[in-house]
């Protein structure tokens, strides 16, 4: 909070009371979170014993911050609601207080009053910093695991339970019923009904059982895709989007399939689903609206996300950092 002292003439000292109060011209109480003024008594000034102005003090209080400050100098109240400038000197960023306590710029001492968040070199935590720790310890966390893509998106169980059930088919059943599913999903140019019909007569199965192993195989493939490309960020709806997408590649999607179902190589995947997101990153208007600058990682597909000359990191790193 900023704090200026003001010296009135006598003969204002009315007007800006009345000010004060929002009383003259056009009605400016909705302005008071923003700037509180406080109008004190009259003064006089004297020099060599004798008063030579009269007037009045005026206490301007602003509780915006300056960019780079104190979260907490930007505290706010209005009634009972409580609100700080989530980043200091970005008026478009005042939030409340406990949504700054959930993203960790501010904390509550042991006597439960609010501090501004320091990191370990003592400095004011931001967005920024505390994206930055939560990308360090993914940094550190992914060179330990020294994994490839997707190879934790297989489910022992899925595959414990999927060769049980396939154990008593002819492999040339199988590998024909793989073979025209892909091309079904690829292309469509058979059905999964009909994928059904020829494993029956090539298994000597019953159609119905047939259909349970096409449907079940079909679904286990798309919970392994789908825990592949959640780990680019791509769930809920916009997995339903890069569905679509991948649809309209039936080369790099019948590529990606076969690497899967033959080599459980996701590789492929994450080709797809970095194209996806570097032509769709959504609607950016949200991080615009708060000062920061934006660029989508041609290698990666993330949005990039700065404020000035700063460091460029990772929006999915500041959502999960602020959770």
């Amino acid at each position: 909070m900023t704090t200026r002292i003001q010296i009135i003439p006598e003969q204002f000292a009315a007007e800006a009371a009345a000010q004060s109060q929002g009383t003259i011209g056009v009605d400016t109480s909705a302005q008071q979170d923003a700037a509180s003024r406080v109008l004190t008594g009259a003064v006089s000034l004297t020099a060599g014993g004798d008063a030579v102005q009269h007037g009045a003090t005026r206490y301007i209080h602003s509780s915006e911050g300056r960019e780079g400050g104190s979260v907490l100098a930007t505290l706010s109240r209005a009634g009972t609601s409580q609100t700080v400038e989530l980043v200091p000197g970005v008026p478009g960023s005042r939030t409340t207080v406990a949504l700054a306590l959930r993203e960790g710029v501010l904390v509550r001492d042991s006597a439960g009053n609010l501090q501004d968040a320091k990191t370990a070199a003592g400095q004011q935590h931001t967005l920024e910093t505390k994206a930055e720790e939560h990308l360090l310890a993914n940094e550190r966390q992914q060179q330990d695991q020294q994994q490839g893509f997707g190879t934790d998106a297989w489910s022992a169980e899925d595959d414990q339970l999927w060769a049980q059930d396939i154990d008593p088919l002819p492999q040339q059943s199988y590998d024909s019923a793989v073979a025209s599913a892909i091309g079904s999903i690829v292309h469509g140019s058979v059905g999964l009904d009909q994928t059904a019909q020829a494993l029956a007569r090539s298994a000597g199965i019953d159609p119905e059982m047939a259909t349970d192993y096409v449907q079940q195989g079909v679904a286990m493939y798309e919970r392994t895709v789908a825990r592949a490309v959640s780990q680019l960020g791509i769930e809920g709806e916009r997995l339903e989007q890069f569905y679509e997408h991948v649809r309209g590649q039936p080369e790099k999607l019948q590529d990606a399939i076969q690497r899967m179902v033959h080599m459980r190589d996701m590789s492929a995947w994450k080709d797809l689903a970095v194209t996806f997101k570097v032509r769709n990153p959504g609607d950016l208007t949200a991080y615009h609206s708060v000062g920061f600058e934006t660029h989508v990682d041609r290698d990666t597909g993330e949005v990039m996300l700065r404020r000035g000359t700063g460091r460029w990191i990772a929006a999915s790193e500041l959502v999960k950092s602020a959770r």
